[in-house]
Order: C-alpha cells, then sequence, then structure tokens
C-alpha cells in the first residue's frame, strides 16, 4: 500500500492534474504529471471500466501498479513535489509484474520522476 502523504485522495485532485498536467505514454500505461506545493510527490492509479470489464482484473493492475510505486518510494528514488496519474492501458491485463515495472520505470526515466540514485 503506498503510504498515505503518498496519495492523491479527492476527485478535486485529480481533475486537477488531468485538466493541467502533462502526459507521458509508455507501452502498457500512461503517466499525466504535474507539479504540486508539498515537499511529496502524490500518486492516484486509474483503470477504466470501458477498457477492462472485469473489476477483479482491474484491481489487479492497480494492486501491481501500487506496489511498484511503494517500492520506489521505500527506495527513496522519486522526486518530491509532483502529482502523478498512473493511468493503465488494456494490454496492461496481459503482462506481467516486471514487464509492468520495467515500462513503468522507463517513462518515470524519461520524465525524470526519479532521482539520479535511482
Amino acid at each position: 500500500m503506498v503510504p498515505r502523504k503518498n496519495r492523491l485522495k479527492n476527485k478535486k485532485e485529480f481533475e486537477k492534474v488531468f485538466k493541467n498536467g502533462e502526459f507521458f505514454g509508455g507501452r502498457y500505461c500512461t503517466v499525466r504529471m504535474l507539479e504540486n506545493k508539498f515537499s511529496v510527490s502524490r500518486f492516484g492509479f486509474v483503470t477504466g471500466k470501458k477498457l477492462i470489464k472485469s473489476i477483479v482484473r482491474r484491481n489487479k493492475v492497480k494492486r501491481r501498479m501500487r506496489e511498484i510505486v511503494r517500492l520506489f518510494l521505500k527506495e527513496n528514488k522519486i522526486k518530491p513535489g509532483l502529482d502523478v496519474i498512473i493511468i493503465a492501458k488494456e494490454r496492461a491485463l496481459d503482462v506481467s509484474y516486471q514487464e509492468l515495472k520495467k515500462d513503468l520505470e522507463g517513462i518515470f526515466r524519461r520524465v525524470k520522476l526519479l532521482t539520479s540514485n535511482g
């Protein structure tokens, strides 16, 4: 579980990132990112009902994405001061945890979300 201080919590926070954030695409996920005024980065996770019909499968993808982010946070690899929403694509259902992690890490490196030791 991602620590409470590192979570986007309400609809207003999500809407702000969706409306004003920069968009970055990956193979299995897309990322919306916006600077915040806090000393931590906060994350939100989205899996669309239209793309992924089964709630069980949507939750599995979200759990995997949360775990990947939790481990990056635990290792102090995430830069502070950003609000990030990670949106799963339909093809994220059919990949392993390692492939999903590799994709997210690639996006994070490309947008310079990871610290230099990450």
